[in-house]
């Protein structure tokens, strides 16, 4: 043992380690230490609600210069979805509150950019880094068309447009019960099943019939989809 924090503060599944620095989320603010001696280096605050369903947790993304992370806010008090206008059934707003991306300096924890973020169907909010570009959820529970913006890693400035309807185009009553994924090409939803979007040309193809379990969902890895058993 090199070193250990007991008790350990960080919120489940936010710690991440890139280029000797470990970085994690607890209660009150982002944090980054010396992978090898545990030295703290940097703390920049980041208020995380506690009362929240056992599914919602943050999510944290290391990159080279950028550490991104988001999570939920508490629910607005005239219950208005930000990115609509428009009033929020209950059972969406209890299921997942309007959230937040900020965008952190990996050397000194100061914030960048910030933008818009929500949780998909009982699971966190979508981040991935993607041909070098953020891609972000921002569709309450993956309601309607989302993922169809990516961001600037240093300025968050909007790069690159996607139309994504007909990806999330469904029938269904809702969303997977699971996160989303994403590889270097393509972002890995689970709309109806899995769902595969180019990130470079938009262009998407729905399986409606492949299905992730529950919480975890599906794994690209290889050049393959591994999907385990579902209960769908």
């Amino acid at each position: 043992v090199r070193w250990q924090l007991d008790p350990c503060p960080a919120l489940p599944t936010t710690p991440a380690v890139r280029n000797g620095r470990l970085f994690y989320q607890d209660a009150q603010a982002v944090v980054c230490l010396d992978s090898a001696s545990g030295a703290q280096l940097w703390r920049s605050p980041r208020f995380a609600p506690e009362k929240r369903p056992g599914w919602s947790a943050p999510t944290l993304v290391a990159c080279d210069e950028v550490v991104l992370c988001a999570d939920r806010r508490d629910p607005p008090k005239d219950n208005t979805d930000e990115k609509t206008g428009r009033p929020i059934a209950r059972w969406l707003t209890d299921e997942g509150p309007p959230g937040e991306l900020v965008a952190l300096s990996a050397r000194t924890g100061e914030q960048l950019w910030s933008c818009l973020g929500a949780e998909t169907y009982h699971a966190p909010v979508d981040v991935f880094v993607a041909d070098g570009l953020v891609w972000v959820g921002q569709s309450r529970s993956r309601t309607g068309p989302d993922l169809n913006e990516g961001r600037d890693l240093l300025t968050g400035e909007i790069k690159r447009r996607l139309v994504t309807d007909e990806a999330f185009d469904t029938t269904m009553p809702h969303h997977r019960c699971h996160r989303n994924r994403a590889t270097e090409r393509y972002l890995v939803t689970g709309r109806t099943g899995v769902e595969f979007i180019d990130v470079r040309s938009g262009e998407c193809e729905a399986n409606h019939w492949t299905r992730g379990v529950c919480q975890y969902g599906v794994l690209p890895c290889n050049g393959l989809l591994y999907v385990p058993p579902h209960s769908c």
